[in-house]
């Protein structure tokens, strides 16, 4: 569970549109982590609250933000130009997936449960600009395309959550994913796809197509799993210790958000949890900035200024990585 301060610089935008004009713009989300949830409540034994809550920060200024050029050796080689910090406040198109719901999960997270909790809070945090899509894979069949009215999505909601046509596994996840792709058609600012569930292993070429078609599309991949970004074994150097979908989520500027439990008593706790977890998944897809830089590539990063570090010391940074080169 990360915290979000509500920040993104995003891609060139014409319009709301992605335009290639511009190619020196990238999209960063600033995360920040603000401390425990429900500190005075213990865990019960095996289970999990998430280790911070969400916060939204201020507007931030353009003076917030930095950027360096490093080499090969992580060693900082200088700063890198930021020419323009611009707020985008246009709508947004938001594609939820849900499959995967009876994979395993890590400490018994009842996904049928706090799947619906999330959908519902973002469609209630969402202004009316904003339209959704929703498919699903591996249970009821729904297939509701953009422009969907709220109240139509929420009845499928309701019926994903009262279906017994779940599957073990999660079998047709993948290919739902890829299919929400091709519903955004022309590329917009803040255009994201939100997996709520889980994907099974799969091939590295198949992992490879749905990565190669999100970065093309300019689509963000954000996750609400029950599984953390992280497994509990492999090879750190090689990556391997990392989920796939981990590092579609990094390349793509997307949020992972490891759905917290307290247990089948503990249900007010775990509605706060859920909720909370799905305002963070929002407000990183809502809150839009463009930051133009003199030039971009894979050794160049961008952090919060010193001064906004010293008032933020738990923020992150996250956009797409590696940044291409530009000019």
């Amino acid at each position: 569970m990360r915290v979000l301060v509500g920040l993104v610089a995003t891609a060139a935008v014409a319009g709301g549109i992605w335009s290639a004009d511009r190619p020196c713009t990238v999209a960063v989300s600033v995360v920040k982590s603000v401390g425990p949830v429900i500190p005075l409540l213990p865990a019960p034994p095996g289970k999990f609250f998430p280790p911070s809550v969400f916060d939204r920060a201020p507007d931030l200024p353009p003076e917030a933000f930095s950027a360096y050029v490093y080499d090969r050796r992580h060693r900082e080689r200088g700063p890198v130009g930021i020419l323009s910090v611009e707020r985008d406040s246009g709508p947004r198109r938001i594609a939820m997936v849900v499959g995967g719901l009876r994979l395993q999960t890590e400490i018994g997270q009842p996904m049928l449960q706090a799947v619906p909790v999330a959908i519902e809070r973002i469609l209630s945090k969402a202004r009316p600009q904003d339209s959704f899509a929703l498919l699903t894979a591996g249970g009821p069949p729904v297939a509701l395309p953009f422009g969907s009215g709220r109240d139509a999505i929420r009845l499928a909601v309701e019926r994903i959550q009262n279906s017994k046509e779940w599957k073990r596994g999660g079998k047709g996840v993948l290919d739902a994913l890829v299919q929400a792709t091709a519903r955004f058609g022309s590329p917009h600012v803040g255009d994201s796809i939100i997996l709520f569930g889980g994907l099974p292993r799969e091939g590295r070429a198949r992992i490879s197509e749905l990565r190669a078609t999100l970065t093309t599309g300019h689509i963000r991949l954000h996750v609400f799993s029950g599984v953390d970004w992280a497994t509990t074994g492999g090879d750190m150097v090689s990556g391997e210790w990392v989920r796939p979908l981990a590092w579609i989520c990094d390349e793509t500027g997307g949020d992972w958000e490891y759905v917290g439990y307290a247990g089948a008593r503990a249900s007010d706790e775990n509605l706060w949890m859920w909720r909370t977890e799905a305002d963070g998944l929002y407000e990183v897809i809502k809150s839009v900035y463009t930051l133009r830089l003199e030039r971009t590539g894979p050794n160049v990063t961008i952090d919060l200024s010193p001064q906004f570090r010293e008032q933020i010391p738990r923020g992150v940074v996250i956009y797409p990585r590696p940044l291409p080169v530009c000019p």
